[in-house]
């Protein structure tokens, strides 16, 4: 992409979102709609096969696709905070993620209400175990459930209202809605840092109910935010990479977003290596068991991924990002390094379920159907609430219009 563009001009962004990508939004639903009826079929074979196995594969979809939304719910708090450029480009489908919550939350209360006994030991009645059993005032069914619904009810209750007042901010040049906007992301931020952490203890570290970790919690925080920025830079090459608006939006912008992943990537690996040396260095077996089963290095076993993810999830988009400026400044050949990052996404949610219940790596059916399942779900919701959008970039932004030339206010 060129450094060069062309102001981008009031009729530019008051363009119609249908009539700029509408009809590749019919077709990312057409596909959405095949991935969910093939992951309903893989769903179905991999419970005949492995009905004890099949709520443990729809927790890794129902982790992977819930942090869709709640990092796009991050990744906008942190825009509405911070302002700058940036965030406008990809405002409208962090909008539009945020609405997906309220589908996971559907699909969260029938794992809550299914599933969690198949998954969690401590929910069954036959807890033997005199620490486990110290832990049932806070790990138990009822409780979890409510804590569930909880933490998705304050996702929304923000979501709800950066929406409201970003309407607001699109109508009219309203300093008092940038002034919202800005308290509630901020607010926000710590807000969400806090229930994502709870979620993490909840739906993950109980797996196994003896491990401690004081690091989890941010490492699911900064893999989540990961997943929706990598995601949302992908989606955005598929559905408005060739259009004109978006060729004509100031590559900087797009070098920010690479930066802003490139942040990202370190940091999950830093976190994700300092909770590993922390807890072997400890060496108390309540930590480092974790670890046993996530080391093994036979034929199928789990440590692969371990010794893979260093390369592959760190190291090459690491190097990519960093001295690939022109990779950053070009959506387009930005999102194939997003895409690469998000399928160790997606191995990483994997790596963090799987050996609570498998001695090897092999995926199963309902693994790879429960993500397609849910990704039809996602996809398909997502694509349509971005259709639902006035416009594909924000109006009336007081930290946008500056950097896009004469755009001269509307009453």
């Amino acid at each position: 992409m060129s450094t060069h563009y062309r102001a981008l001009t009031a009729s530019d962004l008051q363009r119609d979102i249908s009539a700029l990508i509408g009809p590749r939004l019919q077709r990312l639903q057409s596909f959405a709609i095949v991935l969910g009826i093939a992951g309903a079929v893989l769903c179905i074979l991999g419970y005949v096969t492995h009905p004890a196995g099949f709520w443990h594969s729809y927790l890794l979809g129902l982790v992977f696709w819930t942090g869709a939304s709640t990092g796009s719910l991050a990744l906008l708090m942190l825009h509405h905070t911070t302002g700058g450029g940036w965030g406008y480009i990809l405002r409208r489908f962090w909008e539009a993620a945020t609405l997906m919550l309220w589908p996971m939350l559907v699909l969260a209360l029938i794992f809550v209400a299914f599933g969690v006994p198949h998954v969690y030991s401590w929910a069954r009645p036959d807890v033997t175990d005199p620490v486990v059993r110290g832990k049932l005032v806070y790990l138990n069914w009822p409780f979890f459930a409510a804590r569930t619904v909880i933490y998705f009810l304050i996702w929304i209750a923000f979501a709800t209202g950066m929406r409201r007042w970003a309407a607001i901010l699109d109508e009219r040049d309203d300093p008092r809605a940038e002034w919202r906007l800005n308290v509630i992301g901020a607010f926000g931020m710590v807000v969400y840092v806090l229930t994502t952490t709870f979620l993490g203890v909840d739906w993950i570290m109980s797996l196994t109910p003896k491990w401690l970790s004081s690091i989890f919690g941010f490492i699911l925080v900064v893999s989540q935010t990961l997943t929706s920025i990598t995601l949302m830079v992908l989606l955005l090459s598929r559905v408005a990479g060739e259009q004109e608006i978006v060729r004509d939006i100031p590559s900087g912008y797009f070098r920010d977003i690479g930066n802003l992943t490139l942040a990202l990537i370190i940091l999950w690996a830093y976190m994700s290596f300092s909770q590993y040396l922390l807890q072997y260095s400890g060496n108390l077996l309540e930590e480092i068991a974790w670890y046993l089963p996530r080391r093994s290095l036979g034929l199928t076993g789990w440590g692969w991924y371990s010794i893979l993810a260093i390369p592959l999830h760190f190291l090459l988009p690491f190097i990519v990002l960093l001295v690939g400026s022109g990779i950053k400044r070009d959506p387009n050949r930005l999102a194939k390094v997003a895409a690469m990052i998000l399928v160790f996404r997606v191995l990483d949610v994997y790596w963090w379920i799987g050996p609570t219940f498998y001695d090897t790596w092999m995926p199963g059916w309902a693994d790879f159907g429960s993500l397609f399942l849910l990704g039809g779900i996602w996809l398909g919701g997502w694509a349509y609430f971005v259709g639902r959008a006035r416009t594909l970039v924000p109006l009336h932004d007081p930290r946008v219009e500056p950097a896009l030339g004469e755009v001269p206010h509307h009453a």
